[in-house]
């Protein structure tokens, strides 16, 4: 598990902005702690946590395989909130950073649900050398926006599904319908924007579902994303 730097540059873009904020340890001791690792009794507890943690995440979506996460607990959200990817934040919140798959998520423990979920880039530090010495988690950009198409004869599984995605995911804007054709077995998840590729893979994992395209008759939603759902939903 690595160490996060003295500095850290992150940059936080959005949709109409991109926001900065630099991460200093000392300032750090106020507003986040980090989660070290040293041969120490600190080390195991350390471990322990971020094992706890990614066995709670990886329950919702799925994560890197090939690095521990470097982990860090929010204690000042007020102060974290002006910067796109922390405006849900709460205290206590824990932020997972995967250097190598440039990956970072907001996770909040008390409510086992992710808040937003943000590619890394490297950065140049203050030397003009990238790599581990900085890195910029980028957020996911706004929300979401997901269609649900009841593809069956049964009310009320569009419901059920939101339901579902709503209490893993703050950040989908979901809208129903019913799809023209009413056989479907298995649910349907299609990336119509193309947008938001880690979101597609979480919602199939959250709802097993199978990937691929708008099937023929169909109505193509103006949404990024189009759900819809089978009788293995029911």
């Amino acid at each position: 598990m690595k160490l996060i730097p003295v500095l850290v540059l992150l940059t936080l873009a959005g949709i109409g902005g991109t926001g900065y904020f630099y991460w200093e340890y000392q300032k750090a001791q106020k507003e986040i702690k980090t989660i070290k690792t040293d041969p120490s009794t600190a080390q195991k507890a350390a471990q322990e946590e971020v094992k706890k943690l990614t066995a709670e995440v990886g329950m919702l979506v799925e994560l890197p395989q090939d690095e521990d996460p470097t982990v860090a607990t929010v204690i000042d959200a007020e102060k974290l909130k002006e910067q796109p990817f922390f405006a849900k934040t709460q205290n206590d919140d824990k932020v997972l950073i995967y250097t190598k798959a440039k990956k970072a998520i907001l996770y909040r423990p008390s409510t086992k649900k992710i808040i937003d979920i943000g590619p890394i880039r490297d950065v140049q530090d203050e030397s003009g050398q990238a790599g581990d010495q900085a890195a910029s988690p980028s957020p996911s950009p706004a929300n979401v926006v997901v269609t649900l198409y009841n593809g069956t004869n049964n009310a009320g599984l569009t419901n059920k599904v939101e339901t579902t995605l709503k209490s893993k995911y703050t950040n989908l804007d979901i809208r129903r319908d019913s799809s023209v054709k009413k056989e479907y077995e298995n649910t349907l998840v299609v990336d119509l924007s193309g947008k938001f590729k880690d979101m597609v893979k979480n919602i199939i994992t959250t709802l097993s579902a199978q990937s691929g395209p708008l099937p023929e008759g169909e109505v193509k939603p103006t949404t990024d994303v189009l759900v819809i759902v089978g009788k293995d939903a029911i």
